[in-house]
C-alpha cells in the first residue's frame, strides 16, 4: 500500500521557492517546468509500505494522540523538516542557522546545491545496481520479458512489472495486468479538461499466441482504454526485442529517461553530500510515518515500558533521527496534554543495520547501537523496518536480513491519489489541553514557564518561529481547551497562526471563513509558502469543475484547511456535505470553525454581509466534532469596540460569565477612532473644533481648512473617522 509523507530542509526548500518564483507562469516552458517540479516532489513524498499482515485501521476509533501527530508529519508533501536533523546537519557543517531574533532558518549551506542537481536527483534510482535473474523482484509472465528488460540496465529499475490493470483504467475488472508500465512523475495539464492528467507508457511483450483474432482484439480493446488514461500500449514482438530498435528515451520522455540514466550512471561517492541533504530528511518522514501506523493497529505496543525496533537501512541513514524526532512530538505534546488523554510512549531499544557507504558522517546515527546481520538473526524485535529509498517496490530481491515479520519501505513507481490512498487527515476526539498561559490581575497574560519550551516546540518546527508573539499564546491556549475564542491582534500580529497552531494540535478538520477572495488566496499562499499544502480555498473566482474537485477533496479529509466565503454557509449543498462529514469509512470530523474578520458579524458587519449573520451558530450545527461537543469557534479580527464585542460574544454564543476570559486582545486594540462622537459647536468654528478633536485622540492629520469638507448643520457635526 502507498502512504505520502516526505520532509525537507530549509536549505533545499529555499532553493527550490527561488527557482519557482522567477518563473513566468504565462510562458508554457516556463509553466511546464514549474509542473515537472511540482509532480517531482509529490512523486518523492509518496512510497510503498509493504506489512507483514492485511493493515486495516479502523479510522473511526483512532488514537487522538497519534492521529495529531500523523497529521503534524503529513502536513505538507514534502514539508519542513524536525529541528532535530536540522540541527545534526549544521553540526556536521552541511548547512549553518541564521541568527534572527523572529525567525529559525537553516537555508544557508557550507556548500549549496544548485536547483538542477535537486531536480536530477529527484528522479530515484539507485546508482549502478547490477540486477540479475535471481534478485529480480518483479514478477514475470515469460522468459521473453526477462530478454526485455535485462537489455537495460537502468530501465529495470523505473519499469514496473505486472501492475493491475484497473489502477490504469477501472473499467477492465477480473485483476488483469499489464507486463510492464513507467509513469511519468512530472504533473501533465490538459487545456481542453482543464486538469491535470497523469501520463505514461505500458510494455507489453507479446508471444506468437498474440497473433490470433481473440487476442488481436482483446488487446485493441485494451490499448484503447489505456488511451482513454494517457496511457500508450508499446507491444513488443521477439523480433522487437531482438533488434533492439526501440527508441525508449522518446517513449519515456527525454528529459525524464535522461536524468535516470544520469543518476543511474553517478560515482554516489561524489554526490554523498547532496544525496544526503536531499534523501535523509525524506526517508526520516518514511519511517516516522510507517511506525505511527503500525502503532495505529498494534496499539498493545504501547502498554510495555520499552518497544524493541530494528531498522535495517539498505542506502541512507535515517532510523536514529527517526526515532529521536517521534520521541520529541511524543514528549512534547504529552506535556501539555491532560492527564487523562496523555498516551504512554515507551522506551525505545533501537538496532540499526547499516550500510556503511552511504553514511556520510557516524554523528547521522545519533550514538545509536550498530550491528551485524548475525545479530539481526539471533534477537527478536518487536518492530522490524527494512529501508530503502533508492530502490523501487518489488525492484531487487535482497537475500540479506530476511526474517518475518518484516515491514518493508520502498520507493513507489507513481503517486496513488485514488480513493483511500491519497493524503489523508486522520479524525478522532478532541484532546485536551493544559493551561499554557496565566492571567495577571491587571487583565494581561503571562505564558506558564514549565509548558513554554514545550508548546514553542511545535511553534519553530512546524512554522519555524524562535516563539510567540504578544497575545498568540493565549488565543492558542483557550482554543486547545476547546472554549470559544475572540481573538483581536492588530494587523501583522500573527492572527492566522493561531488558529492553524490550534488546528494541528487536534485530530480534526479546520473551516476557515473569510469575506474576501483576496484574503483567502493569500491565507492559502502563505502556508503552502511555509511547505503547508493541505490547505485549499473555494470562491467565485473558480469554475464549477474546480470547485466541485475542492469539495470532494475535502469532503473526503484530503484537506485539513478549507477556506470558503461566508455566502458559502447558507448553501444546502455545502451545508450538506459538512453535515454528513462522517459518514464515510474514514470517520472524518471537524476540530473548529474560524470566523476570520469576526467584527462583519457586528450591528455594521452584517449590512455589509447579511450572510454573517448566524455563522456562529449555523457552524455548530452543521459542523460536528467526533465527540458530539459543539464546534470549537475561534474569532479573529485587528478591529472592534467594545460594542462590536457584545455582538460578536452574543454571536459565539460566550457566556457572559465567561467574557472576560474569552476576549483576548493587546493593548491599543480597541482605538478611539472606531467611535461615533457627537460635538456641541454652537458659537464654534467647525473646522477648529474637529481638528482639535483630532489632536485630542493623537490622531495625526493634516489640518483641515476646506469647509466643503464639513456638512452644512445648524447646530451639530456627526463625523465617524477609519483607521
Amino acid at each position: 500500500m502507498q502512504f505520502k509523507a516526505g520532509y525537507i530542509i530549509d536549505h533545499v526548500a529555499r532553493t527550490i521557492s527561488e527557482f519557482k518564483a522567477n518563473l513566468d507562469k504565462g510562458v508554457p516552458s516556463e509553466q511546464t517546468q514549474l509542473d515537472q517540479i511540482n509532480g517531482l516532489l509529490k512523486y518523492v513524498s509518496s512510497f510503498d509500505v509493504e506489512f507483514p499482515y492485511k493493515h486495516k485501521p479502523d479510522y473511526k476509533n483512532l488514537n487522538p494522540v497519534l492521529a495529531t501527530l500523523h497529521n503534524i508529519i503529513t502536513r505538507g508533501l514534502p514539508t519542513k523538516a524536525p529541528i532535530l536533523l536540522e540541527k545534526l546537519f549544521a553540526e556536521i557543517g552541511l548547512t549553518a542557522q541564521k541568527i534572527d531574533e523572529f525567525e529559525i532558518d537553516y537555508s544557508n549551506a557550507t556548500n549549496p546545491i544548485g536547483y538542477a542537481t535537486i531536480f536530477e536527483l529527484f528522479h530515484i534510482i539507485e546508482p549502478k545496481l547490477l540486477i540479475s535473474r535471481e534478485n529480480y523482484g518483479g514478477n514475470l509472465g515469460s522468459s521473453l520479458e526477462w530478454e526485455f528488460i535485462k537489455k537495460h540496465p537502468f530501465l529495470i529499475q523505473i519499469l514496473e512489472s505486472q501492475r493491475d490493470f484497473s489502477t490504469i483504467n477501472s473499467k477492465l475488472k477480473g485483476n488483469r495486468t499489464v507486463d510492464f508500465c513507467f509513469t511519468s512523475p512530472y504533473l501533465h495539464w490538459n487545456e481542453k479538461s482543464r486538469h491535470y492528467e497523469r501520463v505514461g507508457r505500458i510494455f507489453e511483450v507479446d508471444g506468437p499466441h498474440h497473433s490470433l483474432s481473440e487476442y488481436r482484439y482483446y488487446d485493441t480493446y485494451r490499448d484503447a482504454i489505456s488511451e482513454n488514461e494517457n496511457f500508450e500500449t508499446i507491444r513488443l514482438s521477439v523480433e522487437n526485442i531482438k533488434e533492439d530498435r526501440t527508441d525508449y528515451e522518446e517513449l519515456i520522455g527525454r528529459k525524464i529517461y535522461q536524468n535516470f540514466k544520469i543518476n543511474y550512471e553517478k560515482d554516489y561517492k561524489e554526490y554523498l553530500i547532496e544525496y544526503s541533504m536531499i534523501f535523509i530528511p525524506l526517508a526520516i518522514a518514511r519511517v516516522q510515518r510507517t511506525i505511527l501506523e503500525f502503532l495505529l493497529v498494534h496499539p498493545e505496543l504501547l502498554t510495555q515500558e520499552r518497544i524493541q525496533i530494528a531498522i535495517v537501512e539498505r542506502d541512507l541513514p535515517c532510523g536514529a533521527v527517526a526515532i529521536a524526532s517521534l520521541s520529541e512530538l511524543f514528549y512534547n505534546i504529552n506535556v501539555i496534554l491532560d492527564d487523562k488523554d496523555k498516551l504512554h510512549f515507551p522506551e525505545i531499544s533501537l538496532t540499526i543495520f547499516e550500510n556503511s557507504k552511504w553514511v556520510l558522517d557516524e554523528k547521522l546515527h545519533l550514538h545509536v547501537d550498530r550491528q551485524d546481520e548475525n545479530y539481526f538473526q539471533q534477537h527478536e524485535f518487536d518492530i522490524i523496518i527494512d529501508h530503502s529509498i533508492l530502490r523501487r517496490s518489488n525492484i531487487y530481491k535482497e537475500n540479506d536480513f530476511k526474517k518475518d515479520g518484516v515491514i518493508k519501505i520502498r520507493s513507489a513507481h507513481y503517486v496513488d491519489n485514488t480513493f483511500g490512498s491519497a493524503r489523508r487527515v486522520y479524525c478522532a476526539n478532541l484532546l485536551h489541553y493544559k493551561s499554557l498561559v496565566r492571567k495577571k490581575d491587571d487583565g494581561t497574560y503571562v505564558s506558564i514557564n514549565k509548558y513554554e519550551s514545550n508548546i514553542n516546540y511545535f511553534i519553530q518546527n512546524i512554522f519555524r518561529k524562535v516563539c510567540f508573539r504578544e497575545g498568540q499564546l493565549p488565543i492558542i491556549s483557550r482554543a486547545l481547551q476547546q472554549k470559544p475564542v475572540i481573538g483581536l491582534l492588530p494587523t501583522g500580529g500573527g492572527k492566522s497562526l493561531t488558529y492553524q497552531l490550534s488546528a494541528f494540535l487536534q485530530p480534526g478538520l479546520c473551516l476557515v471563513v473569510d469575506p474576501i477572495k483576496s484574503l483567502m488566496e493569500d491565507q492559502v499562499r502563505v502556508l503552502k509558502r511555509d511547505w503547508i499544502d493541505c490547505c485549499d480555498f473555494i470562491n467565485s473566482n473558480l469554475k464549477r469543475a474546480e470547485k466541485t474537485k475542492k469539495l470532494i477533496d475535502f469532503r473526503y479529509g484530503e484537506t485539513m484547511f478549507l477556506f470558503i466565503s461566508p455566502e458559502r454557509f447558507v448553501m444546502e449543498d455545502f451545508r450538506s456535505i459538512i453535515q454528513t462529514i462522517g459518514v464515510s469509512k474514514f470517520g472524518l470530523a471537524f476540530s473548529y470553525c474560524v470566523i476570520d474578520e469576526v467584527h462583519c458579524v457586528s450591528e455594521w458587519g452584517h449590512d455589509f454581509r447579511s450572510t454573517y449573520l448566524m455563522l456562529g451558530k449555523n457552524s455548530q450545527w452543521f459542523a460536528q466534532t467526533r465527540n458530539d461537543v459543539p464546534v470549537s469557534l475561534i474569532g479573529l479580527t485587528a478591529t472592534a469596540s467594545f460594542d462590536v464585542l457584545a455582538d460578536i460574544e452574543r454571536e459565539l454564543q460566550i457566556e457572559h460569565s465567561d467574557v472576560a476570559d474569552a476576549i483576548i486582545m493587546i493593548e491599543n486594540t480597541i482605538w478611539p477612532e472606531l467611535f461615533f462622537r457627537v460635538i456641541d459647536i454652537t458659537g464654534k468654528n467647525r473646522i477648529d473644533e474637529l481638528n482639535k478633536d483630532f489632536e485630542n485622540f493623537g490622531i495625526n492629520l493634516q489640518k483641515l481648512n476646506d469647509p466643503l469638507l464639513i456638512p452644512n448643520l445648524e447646530k451639530y457635526t456627526y463625523y465617524v473617522t477609519h483607521r
